[in-house]
Parts: structure tokens; sequence; C-alpha cells
């Protein structure tokens, strides 16, 4: 009976099945796809002018947003059916060249449903959605941040620079996003004294201006909003302002170039903004020129904070100016174009993303502050790091004096969290985004100090930075023509002055944990110099003073 009923089941069964077959229609599911798994791309508009007068300057300097490595936006997928996430808040982090998600789990297509994505990203996004959606309460969490109108940095401005867009119900896994911006933006211009350089770098000119000082003799303000805007470079200053209608606009102040100032006012005109729309003023100064002059970059300019450059060099050149602006500047320029000396020539510094900087290098006008610290505790030093600084004859080390890669070792992961290396790579000093950022030294990069600003020839003794030979007068004409470059933009060499570099030394001895510091000093008592020394790293101490390269 038992296996009689399980036959006539199996043969009910097949044959349910054959009856099936002849009546249904199959429906497949797609979701073991590989081409179910989203996938993004996104493009960006620019900012809008309202005007004619404001789109006669559209080519002023750049106003579109471009990404960089590492740029995150945030991605929503809501579905149509109850409104509920089918993904809420997921980063997607820009490679350089397209943008993936951060998500430990794959990102599914899912149909019937919204995308949103907006940008800058933030992690802790909360929202309260209402008749506006998730794209109204994104823009609602931008719109009440407390600080929306200090703009002053690069950073402040981005960070309420909210960009997104919306895709309904897409119809494959392959979305693409067009980025609008969603507040307005207002922009001021000021005349600025204009300069490219005769040589060419990657086969173009670089240009430059002059810095120039901004104040308000009454705030900055959008209607009762008073602004801190971002100075963008080249005279201009931006700030994001939330859109709105007949607004009045404050821009009451001067600008100052030398010790003259030149006053400017718009009289309080009031201004009508649309989302994503922008408006431009500009200042005019009498006496400032729009000419655009020639002048290769110096040894000597001064750098800013803005990415300006003042024109200062040896005061012999034609077009060298003689009264550095002090507000905004926060090094000297001490090696231009080749990033070298001697046979091993090198024309860059080499970022970690592949980012060159292939101007020039600047050190910082002023030791990180706090007490002299130890270097570290990196025991036996980095393969290809570790230099006696002397060769077999006794005369300095070609190779370790045109070693340049301060930046290419202040991020080695093996030296990186070192205390003298954090410290210079966490040095909070201002710096533009085209530039390195602040890092530490390598011996080589100390001594085009020495080679550059305090015109020494290498070639003069060999062993003049190390060994015995103080050659005192060398030392303090190079030493005078040095501290001239600071003193000029008031600042100075330090009280303490031996500087840290990144560069390691290693021997056989019970002194084997070793780096270099750079001792620059006038005094020879008790066989002090000026010079290159090496001291253990977890026991001596000296200071760090940053450099960056542009």
């Amino acid at each position: 009976m038992k296996s009689n009923f399980l036959r006539l089941s199996y043969f009910a069964i097949a044959a349910a099945g054959m009856l099936t077959a002849c009546n249904q229609e199959n429906v497949s599911s797609d979701m073991a796809n590989s081409g179910n798994v989203l996938s993004i791309s996104v493009s960006q508009n620019d900012f809008s002018p309202v005007d004619a007068e404001s789109r006669a300057v559209t080519n002023l300097t750049n106003r579109t947003t471009t990404f960089e490595n590492g740029d995150k936006l945030g991605l929503y997928v809501v579905s149509n059916a109850d409104g509920s996430y089918h993904y809420e808040n997921v980063p997607f982090t820009y490679n350089g060249e397209s943008w993936e998600s951060e998500s430990a789990s794959t990102i599914y297509y899912y149909k019937n449903s919204d995308y949103i994505v907006y940008y800058p990203y933030i992690e802790d996004l909360q929202l309260t959605v209402g008749e506006t959606g998730v794209s109204g309460a994104i823009k609602t969490v931008f719109e009440s941040k407390s600080d929306f109108y200090t703009q002053n940095t690069a950073d402040a401005y981005e960070a309420v620079d909210l960009m997104m867009a919306e895709v309904e119900n897409p119809s494959d896994a392959n979305v693409t996003f067009n980025l609008a911006h969603k507040f307005s933006m207002i922009e001021i211009s000021v005349p600025v004294r204009k300069y490219i350089t005769e040589r060419t770098y990657n086969d173009e000119k670089f240009e430059y201006n002059a810095p120039v000082k901004l104040e308000w003799t009454s705030p900055l303000a959008y209607g009762d909003n008073e602004v801190t805007p971002y100075a963008a470079g080249k005279g201009v200053y931006r700030f994001i302002v939330k859109p709105g209608t007949d607004v009045a606009v404050n821009i009451d102040g001067y600008v100052q170039y030398e010790e003259e100032p030149f006053n400017f006012s718009n009289n309080n005109a009031a201004l009508t903004l649309t989302e994503g729309s922008f408006k431009h003023y500009k200042v005019t100064v009498d006496g400032i020129s729009n000419d655009v002059t020639v002048r290769d970059l110096e040894v000597g300019d001064y750098y800013y904070s803005d990415g300006s450059i003042y024109p200062y060099g040896n005061q012999e050149g034609d077009n060298d100016l003689n009264n550095p602006m002090v507000e905004g500047c926060i090094g000297v320029i001490y090696q231009v174009a080749d990033h070298t000396y001697g046979d091993n020539e090198r024309t860059a510094v080499v970022g970690v993303n592949g980012t060159e900087w292939i101007h020039g290098n600047v050190i910082a006008l002023e030791d990180l502050q706090g007490d002299k610290i130890a270097w570290g505790s990196h025991s036996t030093g980095l393969e290809g790091n570790i230099y006696s600084g002397t060769d077999e004859n006794s005369h300095i080390d070609i190779n370790f004096v045109t070693d340049m890669r301060g930046y290419e070792l202040s991020h080695n992961d093996n030296l990186r969290d070192e205390a003298s290396v954090k410290s210079a790579l966490d040095y909070t000093k201002e710096y533009p985004s085209t530039s390195s950022g602040w890092y530490l030294p390598s011996a080589g990069q100390m001594m085009m100090l020495w080679i550059n600003l305090g015109e020494y020839n290498l070639n003069m003794n060999d062993d003049l930075m190390i060994g015995d030979n103080n050659l005192e007068d060398q030392k303090d004409d190079c030493y005078t023509k040095l501290l001239s470059h600071f003193t000029a933009i008031g600042s100075s060499l330090g009280n303490v002055q031996q500087w840290w570099t990144v560069t390691e030394n290693y021997d056989s001895g019970a002194n084997q944990n070793k780096a270099w510091t750079f001792k620059i000093n006038t005094q020879y008592n008790n066989g002090d110099k000026t010079g290159f020394l090496d001291r253990k790293k977890d026991t001596n101490q000296a200071v760090v003073r940053p450099v960056l390269s542009f």
C-alpha cells in the first residue's frame, strides 16, 4: 500500500505538471544576474549667470565643481510603493575616474524606485521627510546649518555648496545623475597684478598673481546674514547663499596692494537669485592694470594661503616688488622648477595619487608651535633612506644632499606616524588646494635652503656641511642672506635653529638609531656649527619646520 500510494502520487504530480506547463507563462528573475548590480555615473552643472554683466565675466575663472580622489556623495533609493528605503545614505567615493560604493554589501538596482544623490556627503545625515520628499529634507539639513554663511575656507565653502540629482524609476541598473547646485552663489572680483612665466612646465606656462588685501568697512551681508567669503584666488571671493527675491546685498570695503587703500561700495543693491544662479560684482581700481607681466618664478618670492605669489625675488629683477604683504603669507619659495641639485635631476614632487607639483617648493615662515620634540622611534631605518652623510673619502655624500623625497617619505606608512613627521603633516597653517600640503623635508631639501636662499655653492668645499671645518665667514654670509628673506616678511629663523629632516642615519655602533637635523647657527662655541648633525631619534630633540610643493 505504501509503495502504491507513492507511485500514484508521483504520477499525479507529473500529470499536474504537464497540465500546468500547457497553461502558464514563466516569469524570470534577474536577481542573480550581474547586470542587476547598480552602477552610477555623475556629471555636474555649473552656476548660471543672472544677468548680462555676470555672463560677460564667466571666463574670469573656473566655477565648475571638479571632483578629486576621495570625494564622497550619498545615495538614497526610495520605493515608489510605500516610500521605504531600499538604500539610505550609502556613500560612493570618487577614485579619479568613477564612483564606487563603500558599502560592505553589493548595491543592487530596484525597479519602481526613485534614486537621489547629493554632494558633499554627510556621514550622520538625519532626515525628517515631509511633502518635499527626500530631496527637500536633504536641502533643509544644509539650510539649517548654524555656520552656513561662514565660508572663509575651501572646505567651509564646499560644505554648504549642496549639489543634488534625482532620477525617477530608471529603466536599468546603469543610472546617470546630473548634479545641480541647490543654492545660489555671489562672486566679487578685485583687480590683481597678474603674471605669466616665460619658461614652461609640462609644456604650459604658469600663471599667477600678487596677493591683495581685502577688508570690509561694514560687514559683507546678504540680507540679514553676515558673510565671511571664500578667497578662491586671483582676486576672486565667493559665497553660497540661499535663493531669495529682492534681497539686499551690502558690499562696502577696500582693497590694498601696498600702503594705499582703495575704497568701494555697491550702495546696498537688491538682488533676486534663483536656485543654481550666481551674480558677479566687479570692483575696479585705478592704477591696477589688467595687463599680464612676463616674469618667471624666483627663489625668494613669497607664497600665500590662497595660492598667490608676491614677486620679491632677489630685488635685482625689473619686475621685483619690494613691499610684500604680510597678511596671508605662509612661506618663502626656496626652490623653483627642478627640485634637486647636481646630476640627479628630478623635475617634480609626486603625490600618493599621482598628482605632480612641478613649479616650486616653499618653506614655512615659522617653526611648529610648542617645545622641541624627538624625531620618533623608527629603530632600524627605512631601506633607501639611510645615509651616513659622507662618502668613502669623508666628503659630503652627493646622494645625501640631492635626495628630494620629503613628501614621499613623509607619507610612507612606516614613517608618517613618527612624532616629527606627523607634526609636519598636521601643521594647521592653511594652504591652497593646488599645493601638496605640508610635509617634513628631506636632508636634500634643507640643503636647497642653503644653496638657493643662502646662495651657497656646494662645490666650495665638499665637507663644509659635515665635519670639523667650520668656515665661519662663508657660513655667516649664507646665514645673513637666508635670514634676510624671513625678516623682510616680518618672520625669523626661530629661536631654536636646529630642524629635523625626514632623512635617517644608521650604523652598527651603540648610537645607531639616528636621524639628520639641519643646524643653522652663527655661534661656534663648543664645536657647534651650521650644517647637518645626526641625532638620536628617540632622545635628542629639535624643532619641525615644514615645507610644501606647488
